[in-house]
C-alpha cells in the first residue's frame, strides 16, 4: 500500500470524528425538543402548512412564521420558504408524519439518492465526507440537489433522456443548474436538452394546475428580494464563497457581489470550455465550477464538491497536488463548521478544485479522440 493510499485511509478518522460530533449535537437538539434549530423544520412546516392553508401563504413570512410558532409551541427563528412551488411535490408526504419520523425518512431518501448517484467506489469517503454529514445534520436539500446533478452527469453518456429528466428536476433549486444548459449545448447533448425542457414544462404545468399561477407570481416577487434577506440574516461564516469571505472581512456588499460575479464568469467559462464531452473529469469540473461561482450557497450545499474531489482522485491517483486539492475540497466544510477563523478556505478550496478539475478535463479532452454526440 502506497503512502498516498495510507493518507486517504487516515483521512477517514477525522471525517468519522466530525460525523460523530455532528450526530451527537443534532440528535441531542432533537431529543431535547429543539426542533426549530434544524433546517428540516422549515421543510416539514411548509408541508404541514399546505394541509390547512392556501399554499400562496407560504410566501407571506408573517403568516408562515405565526404557523411555525404554533407548530413548535414557542419561539421560532426566521425560517422563510424561498423555494420554487414545485418543491412542495417532494415535501408533501413528509408533512403526513411526525417531525422525528419525517426527519429520518428525509435523511434516508437524501442519502440513498446521493449514494446511488455517486456510486460505491469511494463509499466510505462519500458517506463520511463533511458535506454529506452536514447535509444530513441540517436536513437541507443539498444531498438531493447533488444527486440530481451527479446522477444526471453520470447517466449522460449512455442514457441522455434519463439524464435530462434529472436535470429538469433541478427546478427545485435552479441556481445550481445555471451552467448546465450552456455545457449541454457545447457538448451537443440534444436529447438530454429536450428531456430536460419537457421535464421542466411538465413540472410547471402540473404546479400551475394544482397550485395556481398566483403561486408562481408570488414566488417570483419573493425570490427577487431574497438575496437581500440572505445578505442581512444568514451568517456569512457559513458561506463557502468569495462573497461570504469578503463580507466577513468588512467589504461592502456591492464590492463583494462584484467580485463574486467576476469569479462566477471566470469559472463558468472554464466549466463550459472543459465540457467538450460527458467525461468524468468534465462533469467534476462542471460541479466544482458551479459551487465556486454560486453567489448563494451554504456549507450544506457542497456534496457536489465531494463528488468532484473523488473524480479528481480517480483520474490522477498519484500526483500529490491533485490529492491535496481533493483533500482540501472534501475537508473544508468541517473546518468552516468548527471554526470561524478561516473563512478564506471556502472560496480558496472550491476555486482550486474548480480550476484543477477543469485543467485536467481540458488536457484529457485534447488527448482523446474526437467526440461523438449522443444520438
Amino acid at each position: 500500500m502506497t503512502l498516498l493510499r495510507l493518507a486517504w485511509f487516515a483521512l477517514l478518522l477525522p471525517f468519522a470524528a466530525f460525523a460523530v460530533h455532528m450526530g451527537w449535537h443534532t440528535g441531542g437538539e432533537i431529543m431535547a425538543g429543539h426542533l426549530t434549530t434544524n433546517d428540516f423544520f422549515a421543510h416539514w412546516a411548509a408541508a404541514r402548512f399546505t394541509q390547512s392553508h392556501d399554499s400562496v401563504g407560504l410566501y407571506d413570512f408573517a403568516q408562515l412564521h405565526a404557523f411555525q410558532q404554533d407548530l413548535a409551541g414557542g419561539f421560532v427563528k426566521k425560517l422563510p420558504f424561498p423555494y420554487p412551488p414545485v418543491l412542495l411535490f417532494l415535501l408533501a408526504p413528509f408533512g403526513l408524519l411526525s417531525f422525528g419520523w419525517a426527519y429520518l425518512a428525509w435523511m434516508a431518501l437524501s442519502l440513498g439518492l446521493y449514494l446511488w448517484a455517486s456510486g460505491t467506489r469511494h463509499l466510505a469517503w462519500t458517506v463520511l465526507a463533511p458535506a454529506t454529514v452536514l447535509g444530513l445534520a441540517y436536513g437541507q436539500t443539498g444531498l438531493i440537489v447533488a444527486a440530481l446533478m451527479v446522477g444526471g452527469l453520470r447517466l449522460l453518456p449512455t442514457r441522455p433522456v434519463a439524464a435530462g429528466v434529472l436535470f429538469g428536476l433541478l427546478l427545485i433549486k435552479p441556481q445550481f443548474a445555471v451552467l448546465l444548459p450552456f455545457a449541454l449545448l457545447w457538448a451537443r447533448q440534444w436529447r438530454a436538452i429536450g428531456a430536460a425542457a419537457v421535464t421542466v414544462a411538465t413540472l410547471l404545468g402540473a404546479s400551475i394546475a394544482v397550485q395556481g399561477v398566483d403561486m408562481w407570481r408570488t414566488w417570483l416577487a419573493v425570490i427577487a428580494a431574497h438575496p437581500a434577506y440572505v445578505d442581512g440574516n444568514v451568517t456569512h461564516y457559513g458561506k463557502p464563497n468569495l462573497l461570504g469571505h469578503m463580507l466577513v472581512k468588512g467589504f461592502s456588499a456591492e464590492a463583494a457581489h462584484e467580485a463574486q460575479t467576476v469569479l462566477f464568469l471566470a469559472v463558468s467559462a472554464l466549466a463550459i470550455a472543459a465540457y467538450r464531452r460527458p467525461m468524468p473529469l468534465a462533469a467534476a469540473a462542471l460541479q466544482a465550477c458551479t459551487l465556486a461561482g454560486a453567489p448563494y450557497s451554504i456549507l450544506y450545499d457542497l456534496p457536489m464538491a465531494t463528488n468532484a474531489a473523488n473524480a479528481l482522485r480517480d483520474a490522477y491517483p498519484t500526483p500529490w497536488l491533485d490529492a491535496a486539492v481533493a483533500t482540501a475540497g472534501m475537508s473544508m466544510p468541517a473546518v468552516m463548521t468548527l471554526t470561524s477563523r478561516f473563512t478564506w478556505t471556502g472560496f480558496a478550496c472550491l476555486t482550486a478544485l474548480a480550476v484543477l478539475t477543469a485543467y485536467r478535463a481540458l488536457s484529457s479532452a485534447a488527448a482523446a479522440p474526437p467526440a461523438v454526440p449522443a444520438p
